[in-house]
């Protein structure tokens, strides 16, 4: 009983630092960023942030998967809404690997190139900035998505 109420826990502890994470750079850290400090200053404060977030990312999202998993299979979640919920974790996973993996070390490896003016560079660049902003806000939603029915399908290991 107490491994069930252990996952439980860690797996809504880490499902909601992960969606919490993406939200407080979104909302908070690229706003302020790009509002008090000068915009090549403001995107290497954001690009750092979230490369930063991206590790602590990978780990949290381990954790809910593994944690969900426990509680998938114990039936934390009751009959409805598990597999939906276990899919759209591995999917918030894929989302997390695709962007912390290869976009944002290559839009890290063109910034200076796109800084100095180079045209292919900057285009590439944008694109890729562009691409990246969807990806993280899916993840983000998904993941919103994913700790609302979390918390509002478990029932206690108790049964009640």
């Amino acid at each position: 009983m107490i491994l069930v109420r252990a996952s439980t826990a860690l797996h809504i502890l880490a499902l909601g630092l992960w969606v919490g994470g993406l939200a407080t750079i979104a909302f908070v850290v690229a706003p302020t960023a790009f509002k008090v400090a000068p915009r090549e200053t403001a995107g290497l404060l954001v690009g750092d942030s979230l490369r930063v977030f991206g590790s602590l990312e990978l780990i949290f999202g381990a954790i809910a998967l593994f944690t969900g998993l426990i509680c998938q299979f114990v039936g934390v979640w009751g009959s409805r809404v598990r597999w939906p919920r276990l899919l759209a974790l591995v999917g918030m996973a894929v989302l997390s690997l695709v962007y912390t993996q290869s976009i944002y070390p290559r839009m890290r490896d063109l910034r200076p190139a796109a800084q100095a003016g180079a045209v292919d560079a900057k285009g590439e660049f944008d694109r890729l900035h562009r691409l990246s902003t969807r990806v993280v806000g899916a993840n983000l939603l998904l993941g919103l998505v994913v700790l609302g029915v979390s918390a509002a399908t478990m029932k206690s290991p108790e049964g009640s």
